[in-house]
């Protein structure tokens, strides 16, 4: 019996539909077996790893107990044959060579000897200029009855240098610096009786020039007034010693700036400015190396 053509086309579409079913279920377990793979792979992967981890902290573990092992075992074992010589390059590699104390002092002496030649080639120079021109100080010098005298002219400027033997070998004994300051203009002091002597006692071991003028007498010639006009020179005087143990100078001055005799002590790094120090100290241009100045 022949079916007829409607029923054909069912059939076939039931086919179509079942052969479509079908692919899909297997489709669907294609998927779910690759899914179900990965996901097998993924752990696999993922306790490998975790596997390594523990085989890499159990490998340090085991290399810091090692190593915690050796350092004690160190300790209570002698030091191998070698071992201060190996102890000694370490410590040389960390702290760097040791300096020769005899070397450093040597080095020392010969920087301050530079120094101080420095300084007397500056003072000497000055002197030269100095001495061809009287030049006027710009601060006062001061001295006992007659007060601060606001200007004195400097002149007859001499420095000389003395070697000094140390260890056999020649080094800046001390320098010496002399000078002559007067007044500019001559001062002038008006005196009663009584003050005189004073003033001339003063002015005589000094063998400072100056005149009087009386202005009045009693009746049996003796003087009651006049004016002392000093127009002659005071001396002045710097030494400077090389102190070699101390690594410095000692200077002593007399009559610079203010009368009498001072001292001070210059460290070794700063005698090399010395010499300018000293020079603008004399003509009044600052105060600083007053400063340091001490009273004998």
């Amino acid at each position: 019996m022949v079916k007829p053509p409607s029923q054909n086309i069912s059939d076939q579409l039931l086919g179509d539909l079942d052969n479509f079913s079908r692919q899909f279920d297997e489709q669907e377990q294609a998927l779910k077996q690759a899914a179900e793979a990965e996901e097998a792979a993924r752990k696999a992967r993922e306790a490998e790893e975790a596997a390594r981890r523990a085989e890499t902290e159990r490998q340090r573990m085991a290399a810091e107990a090692a190593a915690a092992a050796a350092a004690a075992a160190a300790k209570n074992v002698s030091a191998p044959r070698g071992g201060a010589l190996d102890a000694l390059r370490k410590q040389a590699a960390t702290t760097g060579p040791r300096i020769d104390p005899a070397m450093e002092r040597a080095r020392a002496m010969l920087a301050l000897d530079q120094d101080l030649q420095a300084t007397y080639r500056y003072l000497a120079q000055f002197a030269a200029e100095a001495n061809a021109v009287h030049p006027a100080s710009s601060g006062a010098y001061e001295y006992p009855y007659l007060g601060k005298i606001p200007v004195m002219t400097l002149s007859e400027i001499w420095c000389d240098t003395r070697p000094a033997i140390i260890e056999e070998k020649s080094y800046t004994g001390y320098i010496s610096l002399r000078y002559k300051v007067a007044p500019q203009p001559p001062l002038q002091v008006r005196l009663q009786r009584d003050d005189i002597p004073f003033y001339v006692e003063f002015l005589k071991p000094h063998k400072t020039e100056y005149d009087f003028n009386v202005e009045a007498k009693n009746d049996f010639g003796q003087t009651l007034r006049g004016v002392l006009i000093v127009k002659g020179t005071f001396p002045c005087e710097v030494m400077i010693h090389g102190d070699y143990t101390a690594m410095g100078a000692r200077v002593e001055v007399l009559n610079m700036r203010r009368y009498g005799k001072w001292q001070c002590r210059v460290p070794g790094a700063e005698v090399k400015d010395l010499g300018d120090e000293l020079a603008r100290y004399m003509l009044g241009v600052d105060d600083d190396f007053g400063k340091r100045l001490q009273k004998v």
